[in-house]
């Protein structure tokens, strides 16, 4: 799960064209969060 919240972020920010990790996450609800509190800081 933080791998790919970290590897979004690290890509965010690139010219190349984000291509998304094929891993499910596990506890969705919990990453939303993550993210929430990671942009609105």
């Amino acid at each position: 799960m933080f791998y790919q919240i970290v590897d979004f972020l690290v890509h965010r920010d690139l010219a190349d064209e984000y291509v998304p990790s094929t891993d499910e996450f596990k506890h969705p609800d919990e990453v939303l969060k993550m993210m929430t509190a990671i942009i609105v800081c």
